[in-house]
């Protein structure tokens, strides 16, 4: 698909509105000025961005929807935020459901954090940016975490745990090795239960999402 295709493809299959594709087209023109100067995304990337990160990371708006859809208020931690995939996008698709979703996203590249803050100013969005390892914000609480393309399993397990509720929820954005990596877990950590959905998976990467609900604990040794 050439890249009138791929938006249009992005905007039917998400219901987007008209004002909020403008939205996305802004965040495209930013992302490829940056991307001159700056790695934000994989090189092999650029002329796939609204299928690749747009598609990838709005596959999670619907079933985080439909899992929290009895709370008012929802707080959501993006680990490894990045160009903002998967939180940015989310952020933007919320605004315009109207629903009441307060996005923090987490970084440790200033350079990234940077185009980050420039989005959101630019698009007038209620997000949180945070120049941290996310290792380093403990203290705080959230309904939702939520990640794409940072780390294993394992690894985002022991870092989202300081993060959770009793009834917080992971949704993970996973590649193809999926499977393995639940293996892993369920050797090392008990939780409430973890559902696999089937990514909109356009280039047959065999990516999922990984929802994962709490309380989660790591298995004694």
């Amino acid at each position: 698909m050439n890249e009138a295709e791929q938006r249009d493809f992005f905007r039917k299959s998400f219901n987007v509105s008209h004002e909020t594709m403008i939205n996305f087209d802004k965040y495209l023109k930013i992302l490829v000025n940056y991307q001159e100067k700056f790695n934000l995304i994989g090189k092999g990337t650029l002329k796939k961005i609204w299928i690749r990160h747009f598609c990838d990371s709005a596959m999670l708006l619907k079933p985080i929807l439909n899992d929290l859809k009895s709370l008012k208020k929802t707080t959501v931690l993006d680990i490894g935020s990045g160009a903002g995939f998967p939180g940015l996008v989310l952020a933007i698709l919320l605004m315009e459901k109207k629903k009441r979703f307060k996005v923090s996203l987490v970084d440790s590249n200033l350079k990234k954090i940077n185009f980050l803050r420039e989005l959101v100013l630019t698009l007038n969005l209620n997000v949180e940016i945070i120049h941290s390892r996310v290792e380093k914000i403990l203290g705080r609480k959230f309904d939702v975490i939520i990640s794409r393309a940072v780390a294993s399993l394992d690894k985002l397990m022991q870092i989202s745990k300081p993060f959770c509720q009793s009834k917080s929820m992971m949704f993970f954005l996973k590649g193809k090795t999926w499977e393995n990596e639940v293996k892993i877990i369920k050797k090392k950590w008990k939780f409430g239960k973890i559902v696999v959905k089937n990514n909109l998976d356009v280039e047959n990467s065999g990516g999922v999402i990984l929802i994962i609900k709490s309380p989660i604990h790591k298995k004694s040794a």
